[in-house]
């Protein structure tokens, strides 16, 4: 007898096409979930090391100096690469714009360091993003990539509002915002807040950054890819943010930043559907001149198709024979 089959090759391809969609797509976090929040092993997969391997001990030497490093920058960011290949790792830190002193970005990065291998041990390409800060290290040269996307972690927020005019309010500041980034040449930085008629969410407020070392318009491109996933995957949500290497953006309905927001929407006001723009007099004019010449032609047109419908029927009613010996009269 022939063996059952349970599992056609078909299915099997198509879960395999599943799975790497899946696995090469955009990182979501479990609703509400606190930071830290992690990407080990971002497509393309690097792989992984041992634990007393020459790459762990440059992961260490990297971890020596980048949080000072960016901590002492004016744009609060540092990269860095320590050894030679196939051991060689790549680093990059970048604290958040609005960090009070050096200090808090070190004492973030250096946590960043240490959250990265609890949280993906083993990794040899790991990203991880703290409220303050966030950290990638990886035996990629990924400073070469211009991914915007894929490599993003996108936080949602549980609770929905489910009112278009609210989805409409968040992209209207989440793009003032990342204006004002895009606008900023020193850290590429911007926070807003927006008025919103709701006694539950009575304001909006909103934070996009990018990477200092990337151009203005590098910049916007990378924001308008994420804050372009507003509609397929934060619709009615009151909260979340997307996460990537070189820019990210985050929106709340509560104040998560401090300090007064850089940039301030008035209230938002959703407006009205579009109406037929009002008749002026010479418009008016215009259609009752139409309208008389109509009355004159409608009556005059209807007449003369009678006509030519009577002598139609008519015609055709004659017997063949009639119109066959039809009188003549002799020259």
């Amino acid at each position: 007898a022939k063996p059952h089959r349970c599992f056609s090759p078909h299915l099997a391809g198509v879960a395999a096409t599943f799975l790497i969609s899946v696995l090469h797509g955009p990182l979501a976090a479990a609703d509400d979930e606190p930071p830290p929040w992690p990407i080990c092993g971002p497509y393309p997969p690097s792989g992984n090391y041992t634990q007393n391997s020459t790459y762990r001990a440059n992961i260490d030497l990297l971890s020596a100096t980048l949080p000072r490093n960016a901590s002492l920058s004016p744009a609060l960011y540092a990269t860095g690469d320590v050894g030679d290949v196939p051991d060689i790792v790549y680093g990059q830190a970048l604290c958040r714009g609005d960090v009070a002193n050096a200090s808090a970005c070190e004492a973030c990065v250096a946590a960043a360091f240490r959250g990265a291998r609890r949280a993906c041990p083993l990794y040899k390409d790991v990203i991880i993003f703290y409220d303050l800060c966030q950290l990638r290290f990886s035996n990629r040269n990924f400073f070469l990539d211009d991914d915007y996307l894929v490599t993003t972690y996108t936080l949602l927020r549980s609770r929905v509002v489910g009112t278009p005019a609210f989805d409409a309010a968040v992209g209207l500041l989440l793009n003032a915002t990342a204006d004002h980034a895009v606008e900023d040449s020193s850290r590429r930085f911007g926070t807003g807040e927006e008025g919103f008629d709701d006694r539950r969410n009575p304001k909006i407020y909103a934070l996009a950054q990018c990477a200092p070392e990337k151009t203005a318009d590098v910049c916007r491109s990378c924001l308008n890819v994420i804050i372009g996933q507003l509609p397929n995957s934060f619709r009615g949500r009151t909260g979340g943010g997307m996460f990537g290497v070189w820019c990210n953006f985050r929106y709340e309905v509560y104040p998560f930043f401090p300090g007064r927001p850089l940039v301030q929407l008035p209230r938002f006001v959703e407006r009205p559907p579009a109406s037929a723009p009002p008749v002026t007099g010479g418009e008016e004019k215009k259609r009752n001149s139409a309208g008389k010449v109509l009355a004159i032609l409608m009556p005059t047109i209807a007449v003369i198709l009678a006509i030519a419908v009577v002598y139609f029927f008519c015609w055709r009613k004659r017997r063949p024979e009639e119109d066959a010996y039809l009188p003549c009269k002799a020259s």
